[in-house]
């Protein structure tokens, strides 16, 4: 067994000399930023119906799965904050599987399969996000129309590149931006969630706990969704050497977006759900549904309001998925860089712009994302 490496002091080559400058690096607020607006766009404003649909029967029952994913999620936390804060370096999984297998042994390996699989599960993690706002977006054209949501897709993804290709510093300008419509999203949903409350809505069919058996099988299902949801409290790591004062932004950011926002998704599950009869709508979002369903937050604001501020408020969803999309590519990019940077991809991915954006890896994430955004985001 390789003996366990030692801490990083910080000074790594992937970027934290005192050459580049503090303007070049994150702050405390632009990390917590940009790890919320991962979490946010791919979290219940998409989730909620799948969320749904993907117990047996079909119920609000799925929180209780919801529930342990976060909590699961809260104790990961606390696992990246220590190796985030061990090695505040660029490349977060990939650095750290490297360091904990010992570099000179399965580390190599472990760093190596990561960073190929990563081709695949990053980019179809974008697409979906871009899919989400082409569904919302949808909504106001009244349509649902394939190649529509396709072109709305790709379209996003060009634009999303295009902004990230900028200073450090602007980026996190823009992320503080992107960050503070997210926030207004949130508490939006949950002040009309709540104020038009119906506690009759969160009734779980009759006997649904007394199947055991199913019902585990229900909450393991219901768990994937909150899994997912709440990916993104680590995107910090990604680009933990581009950070100011690294040792103390990380596990901070870490900890504290993903305590956070762990319980504002509780509450936003409560107050969606219990807004709306969940069998009036829960059939459109199935696996075998003839046509791509709206976005769940469309079809809140309706049931509340009308379709004009239902408009209104979805391209405010959309702006808030298209930050989570924004900040995941902003922390994705650093990863086959810091693979080329050891020598482990190839070298044309460590090239670095004078402005300290990975520009080669960000461009190659974002063509192997516009594959998968042919897909339906139910597939």
């Amino acid at each position: 067994m390789p003996a366990f490496p030692e801490p990083d002091d910080g000074n790594s080559r992937e970027g934290n000399t005192e050459e580049e400058g503090d303007e070049q690096k994150f702050t405390f607020l632009q990390a917590c930023g940009l790890n919320t607006m991962n979490m946010f766009g791919t979290g219940p404003l998409i989730t909620i119906p799948y969320c749904l649909q993907s117990v047996d029967p079909v119920g609000p029952h799925c929180m209780v799965g919801y529930a342990v994913a976060c909590f699961a999620c809260l104790c990961d936390s606390f696992v990246w904050a220590e190796i985030g804060s061990i090695w505040p370096r660029n490349g977060g999984s990939y650095t750290y599987l490297k360091q904990l297998y010992g570099e000179d042994s399965l580390g190599q390996l472990m760093g190596f399969m990561f960073i190929w699989q990563f081709l695949i599960s990053g980019p179809a993690e974008l697409a979906s996000g871009y899919i989400a706002i082409a569904e919302y977006m949808l909504y106001i054209v009244d349509t649902n129309d394939y190649w529509i949501r396709v072109y709305i897709s790709l379209g996003l993804c060009f634009f999303t590149s295009l902004l990230l290709c900028r200073k450090i510093s602007e980026v996190g300008c823009f992320t503080l931006f992107l960050w503070s419509i997210t926030i207004f999203a949130m508490i939006f949903t949950l002040v009309c969630g709540f104020w038009n409350y119906d506690q009759d809505y969160l009734k779980s069919p009759p006997g649904v706990f007394d199947d055991h058996k199913k019902l585990i099988w229900s909450i393991a299902a219901a768990t994937r969704f909150g899994i997912y949801d709440m990916t993104g409290y680590y995107d910090v790591c990604s680009f933990g050497g581009d950070c100011k004062d690294p040792r103390r932004t990380i596990p901070k950011s870490v900890v504290t977006t993903c305590f956070i926002v762990g319980i504002i998704y509780i509450l936003v599950y409560v107050a969606v759900l219990g807004v709306m009869n969940y069998k009036d709508y829960v059939d459109d979002y199935a696996d075998d549904a003839d046509e791509s369903p709206f976005g769940i937050m469309s079809v809140f604001t309706e049931e509340l309001f009308n379709k004009t501020f239902a408009n209104i408020i979805t391209v405010i969803v959309c702006i808030t998925i298209f930050g989570s999309n924004f900040a995941q590519l902003c922390g994705y990019s650093y990863l086959p860089y810091a693979a080329a940077m050891d020598g482990n991809f190839p070298s044309c991915f460590a090239f670095k712009t004078t402005s300290g954006i990975p520009l080669v890896s960000l461009l190659t994430i974002s063509a192997l994302s516009i594959i998968w955004c042919f897909f339906l985001l139910m597939l």
